[in-house]
């Protein structure tokens, strides 16, 4: 995701949430690089299974943070509509 190639990204963090379904960071840059690629709707689903686990403290808000650190603008503020 940080490094702009989105669909590799999405690709990638698929595969990590089918080997670990209940890891918010997963589901936030899933989202992230569905709405780098303009999938919206798709990407809204992720950031709501993200904030359902991050209520849930998988993981704590603290390690959702500093991974969120790089990323600002428009994407920062869409996932953020959606985190507790």
């Amino acid at each position: 995701y940080f490094s702009g190639r989105h669909s590799d990204a999405e690709k990638a963090f698929t595969k990590a949430i089918a080997l670990n379904p209940d890891d918010a960071r997963y589901h936030y840059l899933l989202g992230l690089s569905q709405w780098a690629q303009g999938n919206t709707k798709t990407a809204e689903g992720q950031f709501a299974k993200g904030r359902e686990l991050e209520m849930a403290g998988k993981p704590g808000a603290r390690s959702i943070n500093e991974m969120l650190e790089r990323i600002q603008g428009a994407p920062r503020q869409a996932l953020n509509a959606y985190r507790p």
